[in-house]
């Protein structure tokens, strides 16, 4: 069982190596990207600075959410005991790291904007059937008189007669 428990440890560690070292690199490149558009900030790309200006959010986020996993890996390498408060603090951020992602990428400038065209476009077209209905139902209780006869030629309006 020794040699088992010695293989598991390696490899968390070798694991949350590879994973601080991509988070790492993933800041790095991201924070990067955005230092050279906003050197090169001109009329052409100003568009691209405020596209690019919500992905730091992103490895802030990663960075933030993976701390507490972390943090009771690496306490139930070195001690051997679990804390039950840590593998609670694990899992909830660890679940909530897709949907704060998902949050982000829907407030960026771009799908922000999408999104309110695409509400305003259910809301006026609500509204105009609900309009159109107030409109309909108006015209037939202003035109139903209990004494009008629908079959007299002489009392019909429409030319087509």
């Amino acid at each position: 069982m020794g040699g088992n428990n010695r293989l598991d440890s390696k490899l968390v560690q070798f694991f949350y190596i590879l994973l601080w070292f991509l988070i790492i690199l993933n800041c790095f490149f991201i924070f990067k990207m955005i230092n050279i558009l906003k050197k090169n900030l001109n009329e052409d790309n100003q568009f691209l600075m405020k596209k690019y200006s919500m992905m730091k959010w992103y490895p802030i986020f990663q960075v933030i959410y993976m701390i507490p996993s972390t943090i009771n890996r690496i306490y139930t390498l070195l001690t051997k005991q679990h804390i039950f408060v840590m593998s609670m603090l694990q899992s909830i951020f660890d679940s909530s790291l897709g949907i704060t992602i998902c949050i982000i990428f829907l407030l960026s400038p771009e799908i922000k904007n999408s999104l309110i065209a695409c509400f305003k476009k259910m809301t006026k077209s609500q509204t105009e059937k609900a309009y159109s209905n107030t409109i309909s139902d108006s015209f037939i209780e202003n035109n139903t008189d209990e004494n009008f006869n629908y079959f007299d030629q002489s009392k019909r309006t429409s030319s087509l007669i």
